[in-house]
């Protein structure tokens, strides 16, 4: 497929989305910059929505999966019926501002050295938009317990709202709800064969696994705050926001997916920097689960048999991935910070 420079992909993923998704493609629809097109890929939805879909909006190329495939193999096949250089992977519980293209195309034409770019992300309360920033990215330095370990496990609401960062700056990555990605980028961290996201995560830290891999070919990653967002948290887990909270499902995949990208992606001398800040947070997160919710232990043993399970595999691509690294280990230090 030959691809269009200037044109941005957005690809929608779809699971019984409801009035979500109707409102998302609507907010894609007005948005300022002009070129365009619009991909929804359904998830084995039985809600309906996929066929309101079809029926209600001719512009959009609709892409029904028999089954649902998760996160990462929806937005895989998303990506590759994309034509534009450029791709925006939007949640069906995001709505962009009608701005929100224009200013990450602006700041991507500044610096091609970035591969990804995000903005500032607002969170939608009962339907309603607040002024309650729910994400900046994922920015530099931020705890390797809060990345890789303990992300989300006491995460709340009104806990998101950081502090303003009012300039673009370098970022790790940008949050996993609309980010825009150069098409360059994503061909250059494709596995041979041919996924971008890693299938084997199905659902959650699939975007934090690529923004690492992203970053040892040397891409960088920027959050751009004239381009806002509106996100409904955890829709798909019925509003629960604490991981402890969410399905065993949901859990297992979570630390299943810390524990894989740590041993894929993290150089042995980024590994042995951090080793004791990552031995700390593994702790950590065993007894939080211990303390708060103790029947989840399973799911952190469950998590760690799926990862002996996959471990040939993940060695595999792990030979695979540092085989092409690019950056070294002193230019990604920066990326973590300490306890």
């Amino acid at each position: 497929m030959s691809v269009a420079p200037n044109l941005v992909s957005i690809v929608i993923l779809n699971w019984n989305g409801g009035e979500y998704v109707r409102d998302c493609i609507d907010h894609v629809l007005n948005q300022t910059h002009p070129a365009i097109e619009l991909i929804v890929v359904d998830n084995g939805s039985t809600d309906g929505s996929d066929d309101e879909i079809e029926r209600a909006y001719r512009q959009v190329t609709l892409i029904r999966n028999r089954e649902n495939l998760g996160f990462a193999g929806g937005m895989n096949r998303g990506i590759e019926h994309a034509a534009g250089g450029f791709v925006l992977l939007l949640n069906m519980d995001a709505f962009l501002a009608p701005t929100y293209i224009e200013a990450a195309m602006r700041a991507l034409a500044q610096r091609p050295e970035v591969g990804a770019v995000g903005g500032k992300i607002y969170q939608l309360v009962d339907g309603q938009k607040t002024s309650i920033i729910d994400s900046v990215g994922h920015l530099l330095q931020k705890r390797i317990a809060h990345d890789f370990s303990l992300r989300g496990l006491e995460e709340r609401p009104d806990d998101c709202a950081v502090r303003e960062v009012v300039h673009n700056r370098l970022i790790y990555g940008p949050d996993g709800s609309c980010p825009i990605l150069r098409r360059s980028m994503l061909e250059d961290i494709r596995f041979p064969s041919g996924e971008y996201f890693d299938e084997k995560y199905f659902i959650i830290n699939e975007d934090m696994d690529l923004w690492m891999r992203a970053h040892l070919r040397g891409w960088q990653a920027l959050y751009v705050p004239e381009a806002v967002a509106w996100h409904v948290r955890s829709v798909s887990q019925g509003g629960q926001v604490r991981l402890v909270d969410k399905s065993d499902f949901y859990q297992r995949h979570a630390l299943k997916n810390r524990y894989l990208t740590i041993l894929k992606a993290f150089p042995v001398g980024l590994l042995l920097y951090l080793l004791p800040h990552l031995f700390l947070a593994e702790t950590l997160t065993w007894g939080y689960f211990a303390a708060v919710k103790p029947r989840c232990l399973v799911n952190v043993v469950g998590a760690q048999l799926d990862v002996l399970r996959l471990l040939p595999w993940a060695l595999a691509r792990r030979k695979y991935i540092q085989s092409r690294r690019t950056a070294s280990v002193r230019s990604l230090l920066p990326l973590f910070s300490k306890f």
